[in-house]
């Protein structure tokens, strides 16, 4: 398509390229370099358009949709009639016979074509890149095109510095004979023919030329000489004119652009000061409510404790006042008195009386105050229990009956407004278990778990030493470790209901029996304790001599002492 554009133009150029001193070809530049500064606009349009809607459809893909397409609508109706190959076909054309050395290649791309941004985030990122190619391939032709003006400048005027008739141009025959100046063409296509006339009119004609071969009047020859040079003279005027024209539209554009992503940054910046000022409010507004929701657990801990010493105190103070007025009673009712002193004895059994019902309503004062101790937990237990249940150790179900100890202590800090305490608990547990047959397997075992509890969830590690025989002959031992997870339901001083899990795992001959599982639930009021107890480990069955789980069920009822 481009050499017959290119035969084209030849074919209908008035000037011939054969003759010399033809007028330099050249044009403006300004329409390129703004349709670059769209087409990067453009480009940046379907850019925010893509990661607007690079996730999924929203608002703000929609918005930039809409923005996309407004730009579009004035970029072609901008560029409708926007041609690049004006420019190139310049630079290719040869000039007296030279064609122009260009310093980069032109390579013919597709123009962009895109008609609407209503594609997704891919289509939309691709027609970003075809604009940001095609602006880049037309800064190419305006970088190029001003070295192409002064090239051909010069060689026009070597041409006429050369030519021995003062650079006049050499047209057909009929044209010399009729003494008429081919029109040159401007930059902006018109004709040069109304300049070139008038110059040659204000020339004085060339006089004692020596005649022209042909018979041609010297006078009639001169006239159109210089209405020739007057035109290519002309021409290379408004070459000049017209690249710096080109260059200060190129330095408009550079500023004009420079202008641009400068308020650009500046956006950016403001926008990125705006989001890290609002990023520095939430999290000053997040600090200031988690001071004040820490003030107002600690004001409402501290109220708690300060209630709870008061009454306790109160409590205190009455029972004392109740046991010296108990004591005075006594003391009173161990006296003895003579018959003379009849009016001071029943003086003495009045006050007597007194103390007894002051003593009295003390202690009633003092059982009426409730300690509020429902946020602490017990500093410590031990209770002794007794019961039984079924295990599976001979190889087959059978019933066992035993006993077993708890006991615990614990190191709790002080609980928050809303919860527990936590802390660290250390609890020990000691059972015996043997089935009620002939020949009786027992098993003892003793379990110290170690856990520190977050509010009611408590993790730690366990150590186990069990004993056990399954039939005649001596029993075996066996140490276990493993971790220790418990929950507590309820823990206050007065009652208690406790659920623990211990895996054990590795034995002192290594990771031996991962079946070995022990778990238990403690429930305790007062001074009464029940225990739901059970486990699974792997054992060797003394009649079959295979290997496998036995499990374990009991249930435990006692007393406990508590502090």
């Amino acid at each position: 398509m481009l050499r017959f554009a290119l035969i084209g133009v030849l074919a209908s150029s008035p000037v011939s390229l054969g003759a010399p001193c033809e007028a330099p070809r050249s044009r403006d530049v300004a329409p390129l370099v703004e349709a670059i500064a769209q087409d990067k606009a453009m480009a940046r349009a379907f850019l925010e358009a893509a990661q607007a809607c690079q996730l999924a459809e929203s608002d703000a893909c929609d918005a930039a949709r809409l923005a996309c397409g407004d730009r579009l609508a004035k970029t072609l109706r901008a560029q409708v009639d926007l041609d690049d190959g004006a420019w190139l076909r310049d630079m290719m054309l040869p000039y007296d016979g030279l064609t122009y050395p260009a310093s980069r290649a032109f390579q013919a791309g597709a123009q962009a074509m895109d008609t609407a941004c209503t594609g997704d985030a891919a289509q939309l990122m691709s027609a970003s890149s075809r604009r940001a190619l095609q602006a880049a391939r037309r800064q190419g032709l305006v970088d190029e095109y001003p070295r192409y003006a002064r090239w051909v400048s010069e060689q026009a005027r070597g041409c006429r510095e050369r030519a021995p008739d003062g650079g006049m141009a050499r047209g057909a025959p009929a044209e010399r004979d009729a003494g008429v100046a081919r029109p040159a063409r401007g930059a902006d296509g018109g004709s040069a023919e109304g300049e070139g006339l008038t110059a040659a009119g204000s020339r004085e004609a060339v006089g004692g030329a020596a005649p022209r071969p042909g018979g041609e009047a010297p006078g009639k020859v001169d006239e159109a000489a210089a209405a020739r040079l007057a035109a290519v003279e002309l021409a290379e005027r408004r070459a000049k004119a017209q690249l710096e024209e080109s260059e200060r539209a190129q330095r408009e554009a550079a500023a004009r652009e420079a202008q641009a992503a400068a308020a650009e940054r500046a956006e950016r910046q403001a926008r990125a000061q705006l989001e890290e000022t609002e990023r520095a409010q939430r999290a000053a507004r997040e600090e200031a409510e988690r001071k004040a929701r820490e003030d107002a657990e600690r004001s409402a801990v501290k109220t708690r404790e300060a209630r709870k010493q008061g009454l306790r105190a109160r409590k205190e103070a009455l029972e004392r006042q109740a046991a010296v007025a108990e004591q005075r009673a006594r003391e009173i009712a161990a006296m003895s008195f003579s018959a003379d002193q009849a009016s001071q004895a029943a003086q003495l059994q009045a006050e007597r009386l007194q103390a007894a019902a002051k003593a009295r309503a003390l202690r009633d004062e003092a059982a009426a105050i409730v300690d509020e101790d429902g946020d602490e937990r017990p500093r410590g237990s031990f209770g002794l229990m007794g019961g039984g249940g079924a295990t599976t150790w001979p190889g087959a179900a059978a019933g066992a009956l035993g006993g077993q100890a708890l006991f615990h202590f614990g190191f709790w800090g002080t609980a928050p407004a809303d919860g527990i305490a936590s802390g660290l608990e250390l609890r020990g547990l000691v059972r015996f278990l043997s089935t009620l047959e002939a020949v009786a397997a027992q098993q003892a075992e003793g379990l110290v778990t170690a856990r520190a509890f977050i509010g009611r969830v408590g993790l730690g590690g366990a150590a186990e030493l069990r004993w056990g025989r399954l039939g005649p002959g001596a029993g075996s031992i066996t140490v276990g470790f493993g971790p220790s997870l418990a929950l507590a339901f309820v823990d206050t001083p007065r009652s208690r209901v406790l659920l623990s899990a211990t895996w054990l795992p590795v034995t002192q001959r290594g990771v031996e029996d991962l079946t070995r599982v022990l778990a238990d639930l403690e429930l305790s009021y007062d001074f009464l304790v029940v225990d739901v107890a059970g486990g699974t480990q792997r054992q060797v069955s003394p009649a079959t001599g295979a290997d496998g789980i036995t499990w374990t069920f009991g249930v435990f009822v006692g007393a406990r002492l508590r502090w």
